[in-house]
């Protein structure tokens, strides 16, 4: 085992006894950070020989599948994913991906049984708290980086990305892309009007898709309720352009 290798091996021991608790069930988490502008991945895991066979089976050529805002599940990914779960008998794995417009940070969990809804949704909370350890972790044994050899295509911007995709998943809920822009327009203080022009619709069409959205997420209350529920289900980080951790 070379020197890099070993650093890698006490990077993820010590991830490992800092996190191990948080999931009664998981059988490991892993937090990775996609550098578009200087096309790197910094990554860590809780399992080790998870992080070997992950990266040995060349999945980097594919991280940019799992690059998509919000939750996923691995069910619903290429074989080779499939084949990867089997390997290690792992029953489900949920991805939370949150983009930025020069990095997008993947926390992923696999565990001995379906995640509920609320507990994948918890993955956006528990970014943060992940993001700072492995920052520490990182830097303290100066491990490598791999190099992002994504096949997909990615914008340079987040505004650029979400208008290439047509729907974004948060577990149970589905969001198009202008319901996504309607959001991150709401939380830059935009009044629907003002949104209505940039969507180049009436203001009654921008204020129908609000009520959607509410819908969507099952908002019965006033304005501080609805941004509230965009955060439990982890749709206020994917449309948020601020960092809140970095390299």
């Amino acid at each position: 085992m070379d020197v890099s290798s070993i650093e890698m091996a006490k990077a993820c021991t010590q991830f490992s006894r800092l996190i191990s608790k948080i999931y009664d069930d998981a059988i490991h988490i892993s937090y990775s950070v996609v550098s578009l502008d200087t096309q790197e991945i910094y990554t860590l895991s809780t399992d080790y020989d998870w992080h070997l066979s992950y990266w040995e089976q060349g999945l980097n050529r594919t991280v940019g599948t799992r690059m998509s805002p919000g939750l996923s599940s691995w069910r619903d990914k290429d074989e080779e994913y499939h084949h990867l779960l089997s390997k290690f008998r792992i029953p489900d794995k949920v991805d939370y991906t949150w983009l930025c417009s020069q990095r997008t940070e993947i926390v992923s969990l696999a565990c001995r049984r379906q995640l509920t809804s609320q507990e994948s949704h918890q993955l956006a909370v528990l970014r943060p708290y992940l993001a700072y350890h492995a920052h520490k972790l990182w830097l303290k044994h100066q491990v490598a980086t791999l190099p992002y050899q994504s096949m997909a295509a990615l914008s340079d911007t987040t505004n650029a990305h979400m208008n290439e995709q047509n729907h974004f998943r948060f577990g149970d809920i589905v969001l198009t892309a202008k319901e996504m822009s309607t959001i991150r327009l709401l939380l830059s203080f935009h009044s629907p009007k003002e949104i209505a022009w940039q969507h180049h619709c009436s203001e009654s069409a921008e204020r129908k898709r609000i009520e959607t959205i509410k819908r969507k997420i099952r908002c019965t209350g006033n304005r501080a309720n609805f941004f509230q529920l965009l955060q439990k289900h982890g749709i206020l980080d994917a449309c948020l352009d601020v960092y809140t951790t970095s390299l």
